[in-house]
């Protein structure tokens, strides 16, 4: 199973808790999202604090293929995980 397809199924999961979890407009812009990069596309967040959530690969060439209300940005994957930065 790939990630991409388990972040989609959580999404449906989530959607099946409340009629409230989402809505048209979020489902369409979801819907844009995943014809755009065709990976897994989740919302995350509360409120008016949420964001979308899509895996995508490395070719950065579709990104502005979507008008995104907020600007866009791309997480690095930590590699080496939990450390000590500082020690008081």
């Amino acid at each position: 199973v790939k990630l991409s397809e388990l972040i989609s199924a959580g999404w449906i999961l989530k959607k099946r808790l409340s009629p409230t979890i989402s809505n048209s407009s979020i489902e369409d812009l979801l819907g844009r999202v995943s014809a755009t990069f065709g990976q897994g596309v989740k919302l995350l967040g509360a409120g008016a604090g949420g964001f979308v959530y899509s895996l995508d690969t490395e070719d950065s060439s579709r990104r502005g293929k979507i008008d995104f209300p907020e600007p866009f940005f791309s997480p690095q994957i930590d590699e080496i995980g939990a450390r000590v930065i500082s020690e008081i």
